[in-house]
């Protein structure tokens, strides 16, 4: 169950194998295994996959049968935007959002604080 839920949210998230792989810091041939149900993740990937893809460890695992956090951030209203307004985001985009969900809260803020960092240097 494991493997065919994160198959189905990598798939539902538009993003590749390799993507997920960076994301989580692996290689894209363990990733592959994940999906292929050939090995589990660790805790703390398991940890991370929760949080790239907003989902519970019992949906993953396939315990609890609705993912409501999988239809709210695919559902589109009539101006093909999603329910927070933000229009589609590109691959780049979706990367980095997936990439910042994965960090604990600690490299969340240093990960915000090199974003303002960069912005005004660069601006």
């Amino acid at each position: 169950m494991l493997a065919d839920n994160l198959r189905l949210l990598r798939k539902s998230f538009k993003l590749t194998q390799q993507e997920v792989a960076d994301i989580l810091g692996i290689d894209r041939s363990t990733y592959t295994f994940y999906e292929a149900g050939k090995s589990t993740p660790s805790k703390e990937n398991i940890v991370k996959l929760c949080d790239i893809f907003n989902v519970t460890v019992g949906y993953l695992f396939g315990v609890e049968k609705n993912c409501p956090e999988l239809k709210v951030a695919n559902r589109s209203d009539n101006k093909g935007e999603n329910p927070e307004g933000l229009r589609e985001i590109s691959r780049n985009e979706k990367f980095l959002l997936m990439a910042y969900r994965s960090l604990d809260s600690e490299k969340k803020e240093q990960f915000i604080d090199a974003v303002k960092s960069f912005l005004k240097e660069y601006k």
